[in-house]
C-alpha cells in the first residue's frame, strides 16, 4: 500500500503530492502546473492538490488517515461514500444537515 502527502514546494505550482520516495506524483504534478499555468489562484491550485492527494489516496487503498489535516474525507457513517452538506429553506429559517454522496 502506497503512502502519499502534500508538500509545499518552490516555485510554480507551489504544492506537490508525493510518494513514499519523496518524488512527486507525476500526472498530479503535470495537472497542478496546468492549473498554475491558467493563472489559477494559488488557494485553488492547493484545493486541488489536496483534492487529487485524497483521490491519489482512495485510488491505492490507502484512504484518508484519521489526524491527517491535509487530505482528510469525512466519510458517510453506514459506509454510503463522502458526505456532501446540503442547506435547505425551512419556514423557520436555514436548515443544514449531511446527505450521501
Amino acid at each position: 500500500m502506497a503512502e502519499f502527502r502534500l508538500a509545499r514546494t518552490e516555485g510554480i505550482p507551489g504544492w506537490a503530492v508525493l510518494g513514499l520516495d519523496g518524488v512527486p506524483v507525476a500526472p498530479v504534478a503535470s495537472y497542478l502546473e496546468a492549473l498554475a499555468a491558467r493563472a489559477f489562484s494559488r488557494h485553488t491550485v492547493r484545493a486541488y492538490a489536496l483534492d487529487m492527494l485524497c483521490f491519489w489516496r482512495w485510488r491505492d487503498g490507502a484512504g484518508p488517515r484519521s489526524g491527517d489535516r491535509h487530505g482528510h474525507a469525512r466519510l458517510h457513517p453506514g459506509g454510503a461514500g463522502p458526505v456532501r452538506g446540503t442547506v435547505a429553506r425551512t419556514s423557520s429559517g436555514w436548515r443544514t444537515g449531511a446527505t450521501p454522496a
